[in-house]
């Protein structure tokens, strides 16, 4: 919800937040009104690690949306994630199933490399280059960009 163009197109505007509406659209599309006025203790469950990669703007949306909720990070080593990655990949339709993980992870590294992620110097520069590897990347394809939490 947060992470999507939608957000930024439908809920941002002259660089606020319409935090009503957000919250209206995030109720109807995550959480079902009976359980919501039932049960006040009520805990919910969203695994999206693409918030972590952007940190810039997440915290601030999630804020004034949800003010109440509470964030838990749970990381995994990176060389797992990668190989994780690497065995999905294959499964995926079209792609190389001959494919090496070393070629794999070859070819994501000049995926960062091209979209200038390695050569950033500001939170801006990183922000852009991080949005252009994304539009080349798909999931679960990324060992080391997805990695670098």
């Amino acid at each position: 919800f947060f992470v999507n163009k939608n957000f930024q197109e439908g809920f941002v505007r002259e660089g606020q937040i319409l935090v009503r509406a957000a919250r209206r659209t995030m109720y109807k599309i995550d959480y079902e009104k009976f359980a919501l006025q039932s049960f006040q203790d009520i805990v919910s469950f969203d695994a999206t690690p693409a918030y972590l990669f952007f940190s810039t703007t997440m915290p601030q949306r999630i804020l004034c949306v949800a003010p109440w909720v509470k964030l838990l990070v749970v990381l995994k080593n990176p060389i797992d994630r990668a190989y994780a990655g690497y065995s999905s990949f294959k499964k995926l339709p079209g792609s190389d199933e001959s494919m090496s993980f070393e070629t794999y992870v070859k070819r994501d590294f000049a995926l960062l490399d091209e979209s200038g992620f390695l050569e950033a110097k500001t939170e801006e520069e990183e922000d852009r280059a991080w949005t252009k590897y994304l539009t080349e990347v798909r999931i679960p394809d990324g060992p080391l960009g997805w990695s670098l939490y």
